[in-house]
């Protein structure tokens, strides 16, 4: 392996290190990215998301308001049919049985 000392000027040292600084502050101060919204979400995300009781998920996906699905041996739901659903309104609306 071959190394190379290369004789430097006062100036050039300073612009070296100037632009290193500038790559790093650009880095270190650029707004960190979301996580990506998953396009499914558990029994209790649903909830949580929703605002209401895993026991009123688990009647809603019953009567077929939710639609379940069963991935890797894991109940989850659809979040774009979840938000129509919820957008819809008739389907989550409470009714005392």
């Amino acid at each position: 392996m071959e190394v190379k000392i290369q004789a430097l000027t006062e100036q050039e040292v300073r612009e070296i290190v100037r632009d290193e600084t500038k790559k790093l502050m650009n880095l270190e101060f650029q707004p960190k990215q979301k996580d990506p919204v998953q396009p499914f979400m558990t029994k209790k995300e649903l909830a949580v998301f929703a605002r209401m009781s895993p026991g009123l998920v688990n009647r809603l996906a019953n009567e077929g308001k939710f639609i379940r699905h069963r991935i890797g041996g894991r109940v989850l739901f659809d979040r774009s049919q979840v938000l129509e659903a919820i957008r819809s309104g008739s389907s989550v609306k409470y009714s005392r049985k």
